[in-house]
Formats: structure tokens, sequence, C-alpha cells
């Protein structure tokens, strides 16, 4: 129960600095004689270390086990966040981006295979629930940072250090008293069984290919939608900025709530059957943001998306074990964070230059597309496992 508290404490830590950068950058470029631009330089470092991090964290995790290894990821980002929160320059805060970086792509994977191999469905809602509620809050800080002035990122991000610090500690304290008292810790017995194949054998599995398409459609659709909302409510529903931002802020709070139900339901519904569940909600969402153009029906859709989309992930991520198998778990939770976070890096990029050259009313039209090859590739897995979807 104190190692479930901890991993929802430390992803609502790992949501708060979602924002920070975009939110803070106007003022950390105005401080470090950067441009604008030079944001996309950071997020891309920040993103291929916290790639490569993930490709390696199933040994880590059976090397140094959950608590040790998530206590040092939190550590490295408290670090890196004190270090950018000094930086002189632009060429420091690139240099502390990989460090950054580095921590989501080990504690992540982490906190997601000891959630999929020691508690319920309900209890990884609840996970990603808790990130969302950390994500909301984030906007809160960035608006006192903006009351500080020019010099007022500093004091964010060391705010946001402190925070993950402590977090680390906890989880220190957590592996250290779980060997004083020489009780096994939650998780410990799965974590340290030997893996069967590597990361390549992993791939190779039957239905693998549609696990992966799966999260990589499931990050197409919210990615697109938390990127270019806002700009598709202002361009084609012809929405102010203030108000395409309350719109985009639905959005998220329909995901938040949506994990929240949906830690109630999973004890009821199949994880297929939830999944499913998810898909038609986001076919419901589309559907209206297509044919009511009113705002109240426009608002009511976004907040339909973020629900549908809300319990996908978090399902895929507490299925692992059943489509790879427990003794596989560390190593494909590795992989699929790695899928993960390359679709998050470059499905923004490839859906600019797509609505560059074609009208932002289309972006319904994209979002069905995803929507559908979801469903094609969850119904592929389904008729694909042997094992069933649990």
């Amino acid at each position: 129960m104190i190692l479930l508290v901890l991993s929802y404490l430390a992803f609502a830590v790992l949501g708060l600095r979602e924002s920070l950068l975009g939110a803070s950058w106007p003022l950390m470029a105005g401080d470090l004689h950067a441009a604008l631009t030079d944001a996309g330089t950071v997020s891309l470092v920040m993103s291929l270390a916290t790639i490569l991090a993930s490709l390696v964290s199933h040994r880590v995790l059976r090397r140094f086990g959950m608590q040790r290894t998530t206590g040092t990821a939190l550590s490295v980002m408290g670090i890196a966040l004190v270090g950018i929160a000094c930086a002189p320059s632009l060429g420091w805060v690139v240099g502390w981006a990989a460090l950054l970086g580095i921590g989501p792509g080990l504690a992540e994977p982490s906190i997601n295979y000891h959630m999929a191999a020691n508690h319920s469905a309900a209890s990884m809602s609840g996970l990603h629930c808790s990130w969302g509620v950390g994500a909301l809050a984030s906007p809160l800080l960035i608006a006192q940072i903006h009351g500080m002035g020019s010099g007022g990122w500093r004091a964010g991000y060391r705010m946001i250090a402190v925070m993950q610090l402590c977090a680390a500690v906890l989880f220190f304290l957590a592996s250290f008293f779980a060997k004083r008292t020489a009780a096994p810790a939650l998780g410990m017995q799965q974590e340290e069984s030997p893996p069967v194949g590597g990361m390549l054998s992993i791939l190779r599995k039957r239905g693998a290919v549609w696990v992966a398409v799966s999260v990589v459609m499931c990050c197409a659709l919210e990615t697109t939608i938390a990127l270019w909302g806002t700009s598709y409510l202002v361009q084609a529903r012809g929405l102010s900025g203030d108000t395409a931002a309350r719109w985009l802020s639905a959005f998220f709070v329909g995901i938040t709530a949506s994990r929240l139900a949906c830690g109630l339901l999973a004890h009821s519904l199949k994880a297929y059957r939830l999944i499913l569940c998810g898909i038609g909600v986001v076919m419901c969402g589309l559907v209206m943001l297509l044919l009511l153009r009113g705002q109240n029906g426009g608002l009511a859709a976004f907040i339909l998306l973020g629900a549908g989309i809300a319990p996908i992930y978090p399902t895929i991520l507490h299925q692992v074990p059943v489509y790879f198998g427990a003794e596989n778990t560390q190593a494909a939770m590795s992989v699929i964070s790695a899928i993960t976070y390359s679709s998050i890096t470059l499905l923004p990029f490839a859906s600019g230059l797509l609505f560059a050259r074609v009208s932002f009313e289309q972006m319904p039209l994209l979002l069905l597309g995803y929507a559908l090859l979801l469903l094609l590739a969850v119904c592929r897995r389904s008729a694909n496992s042997s094992n069933g979807q649990g």
C-alpha cells in the first residue's frame, strides 16, 4: 500500500513538470538571450534522452528494483531542474535537458511495470489519473511564475526540483525499510524474475505489432488534440484564443475525470471491452465535432474525446503481462515506453507538416482515421491472442 501511494505521488510530480518548459520558455528565452524557436531544440534533446533511457530501463529495474530505480530517476530529474534553474546560457540548459529526459525514461516504465505486475486495472487507471492531476496543477504554477517577472522561472524550476527530490527520498526510505524488515518489497519477486528473451524477441511475439500500433494511435489521438486543438478551434471554428484554450482544458479535464471513473469500472469490465468503450466514446466525440457547430456541442465533444482516450493507454499497459507473459513484462514495458516517447516526439512534427498543406478543418477526419486504425489494431490483437484479453 505504501509503495502504491508513492507511485501515485511520483506520477503526479512527473505530470507537474510537463508544461513547464513551454509555458516558461518566453521568460527563459529573454533571460538566456535565446530565440523562441530554441525551445524545440531543448524539447528534442529531452525526448531523445527519454527514449534511450526507456530502452535500457528494464535492465536497470532488474538490477536495482523498483524503489531504487524510481528514487534514482527522480533524483536525477531534481538535480537537472536545479541545474536548469542556475543555467547562465542556452548551452547549459540543453545539457541539463538531456539529464532531465533520462528521469522519466527510467521512472515511468519502472512504475508501470510494478503496477501491471502487482495491482489491479483500477490502480493502473488511478496512477495515470494522478499524472493528470499534476498536469492540471501545472498551469497554476506557471501563472505564479509569470507573476514573478523575468527571473521567476528559476524559482519555478527550483520549486518542482524540491518536489522531485522529496519524492526520491521517500522511495529510498521505502527501499531501506523494506531491507531492514527482511521482508520482500512489494513487486520485488516479480521484478527479480529472469527474462525469457531480449527486446527483439518481444517484438517478434504474436500480436506485438498490433500492440505497438495501438500505442502509436493512442498517442496520435492525444498529442494531435493537445498540440493542435487550439489552432483548430481558432482557424476552423472561429473561436477566440481564450475560448479555445478553455475548450482544450476541458479535454484534459475529461481525461482526468474519466481515468478516475474507469478506476471504478475496471472491476466490472474486461480490459478489451473497456478499450472498445473508450474508442466508442472517441467516435461519438468526433461525430459531435463534425456535425455540431455550436459552442456547447463543441465543448461537449472535447470532453468526450478526453473521456474516451483516457482509459485506453493505462489499460494497454495493465494488459502487458497478458500480452507478452509475466516473464517478459519488464522488457515489454521498456519497448512500449520507447514507442510512446518516439510517437510523442515525432507525431506532432508530422501532423504540423500535414496541417501546413491542408486546412485545419480536416483535423477531425485525421483523428477519425487514427481512431479507426486503433480499433483495427485492438481487434486484430484480440483475434491473434492465444491467452485472451483478461
